[in-house]
């Protein structure tokens, strides 16, 4: 629970321009409005749902959920 509370604590919102400035070739969906980005470049996307998406296979309401299935793929 320490290591998710440490990454955690790295996330840092962007709006999608301010992001796709810096990261040009990043590759976002269509109705991302946010970026929150992590230390190594990771990223969740926020959607105009309302939802945090980590990849194509996992959407929540929940930034909590999602920070800790971004954690797991990263660990895999």
């Amino acid at each position: 629970m320490e290591k998710l509370n440490k990454f955690s604590l790295t996330g840092r919102f962007t709006v999608r321009g301010a992001y796709l400035e810096k990261n040009p070739e990043a590759k976002l969906e269509k109705n991302c409005t946010d970026v929150v980005e992590y230390i190594g470049g990771h990223i969740i996307q926020l959607l105009s749902s309302g939802e945090f998406m980590v990849d194509e296979n996992f959407k929540s309401r929940s930034l909590d959920e999602s920070e800790i299935k971004l954690l797991e793929i990263i660990n895999k």
